[in-house]
């Protein structure tokens, strides 16, 4: 199982002190303090995207409490620089709100995002004003890292359970980092859910009141609420994956040890790992659909013009003239099914549909006698052959004929032409 591996989005610089007013000069350092955390968190950002894949130190960015049994101490020295720089960020928010500091102007965060992608699969930079931005954009950094240190612990243990070398300490301490995966990707599905909802419904405020100031404030998909949830159900899913996993750990072992029938008795209950398989895919499906919802909503306007343009298309190509010399269009419903039991869709007197004959029956049926005769299913679950009815099709090109009554028709020609 292998976890999505998130593309961390780089970001342009900021000056604090050049957007915030301290009247009172008692944040002066504390400004000075955020614009140098921020400044670390942007350099090693730029550092994560040069490097490639086996390079990428994502300890580096986040802080976590590891044993040295996980990680080596060196880990532990690293600068956790998004956990230095939220605390510092999230006062600077929270002193704007009271009072406390005023913007000279509004500030404006250039971001590249991590969801979407330009002709060239490079992920646009934009720039966005508010503070709400700033602080939705390192959240979602803050997740991404947790999500792919997460995916770099378990590709680190490879398939351990299948060894049969392996001791019972080693893989009990395997055992244990993968917990710790599963721990991270937990924390990155939280942080997900609180982005998408507490801090979205933030930013939509300050965004409807930048937006009548008359500035531009752009949306990308990482700033859509159906987007962030879907990112904290896959994240979810992949914990509760990766946790299955390591309650079979001892069962796989067992089973490579002696393979085939029975079920090892270290094999938890296989109804429980069902229920739970089932769960991660009803999250999978979800995280899914949730994520689509943005590039599948369509405007009113835009539907209604396409739903215009195809009502034009079809008068155009399928109308005909009826008795009274009117237009009348031959519905998509009347064209011949190409199922083997299904028939013309042909009307009642009361303009009701039923199913009829197949295709190829009806232009035997009709070359023969120029008549149709449709089956209907009375209420005993017997054909009732007693509807004789004129094809659609045909009653709009030209006048009905008389029709037999049915005791006219002899036995064996009601028998040739039945559906």
């Amino acid at each position: 199982m292998t976890t999505f591996l998130y593309e961390l989005p780089t970001t342009g610089a900021i000056f604090f002190a050049g957007v915030c007013d301290d009247k009172t000069g008692s944040y002066t350092t504390e400004i000075a303090e955020a614009t140098e955390a921020r400044a670390n968190l942007r350099a090693a950002l730029k550092e994560s995207k040069r490097a490639d894949d086996g390079g990428k130190d994502y300890l580096k960015l986040v802080k976590v409490h590891l044993s040295c049994r996980i990680v080596p101490m060196e880990a532990h020295m690293a600068s956790q620089v998004l956990d230095d720089y939220l605390p510092q960020l999230y006062g600077i928010v929270i002193c704007v709100q009271e009072g406390e500091l005023v913007l000279k102007t509004e500030p404006i965060f250039s971001w590249r995002t991590t969801l979407s992608s330009s002709l060239f699969h490079n992920s646009p930079r934009l720039s966005i004003p508010t503070l709400s931005t700033e602080v939705i954009f390192t959240l979602l950094t803050y997740a991404f890292a947790l999500s792919n240190l997460s995916r770099t612990v378990v590709h680190s243990l490879g398939a351990y359970e299948r060894e049969r070398a392996i001791s019972d300490a080693e893989r009990k301490a395997k055992d244990e980092k993968l917990q710790f995966a599963v721990t991270l990707l937990c924390k990155a599905s939280g942080v997900f859910e609180y982005i998408a909802k507490d801090c979205i419904q933030e930013w939509e405020r300050e965004r409807d009141r930048v937006a009548a100031a008359g500035m531009t404030c752009l949306r990308p998909p990482d700033l859509t609420r159906e987007v962030v949830i879907g990112l904290s159900k896959m994240a979810l899913a992949d914990a509760q994956t990766l946790a299955i996993r390591k309650l079979l750990s001892r069962a796989a072992f067992d089973s490579t040890i002696t393979p085939g029938p029975p079920l090892p008795k270290s094999h938890p209950s296989p109804m429980l790992i069902s229920k739970l398989h089932l769960e991660c895919a009803a999250l999978y499906t979800s995280a899914r659909s949730l994520a689509k919802t943005p590039g599948d909503y369509r405007p009113a306007s835009s539907t209604k013009s396409k739903l215009k343009s195809a009502f034009s298309k079809d008068r155009s190509e399928g109308a005909v003239r009826d008795e009274g010399g009117g237009r009348r269009t031959i519905s998509a419903a009347f064209i011949p099914h190409r199922r083997r039991g299904r028939g013309l869709g042909d009307a009642r007197g009361d303009g009701s549909e039923s199913s009829g004959l197949t295709g190829s029956e009806l232009g035997r049926f009709q070359r023969t006698s120029g008549w149709g005769s449709s089956t209907s299913i009375s209420g005993d679950g017997s054909p009732d052959r007693g509807h004789m009815r004129i094809p659609v099709v045909q009653r709009w090109h030209s006048p009905p004929r008389t029709m037999p009554s049915p005791a006219a028709i002899s036995p064996s020609e009601a028998s040739r032409h039945s559906c």
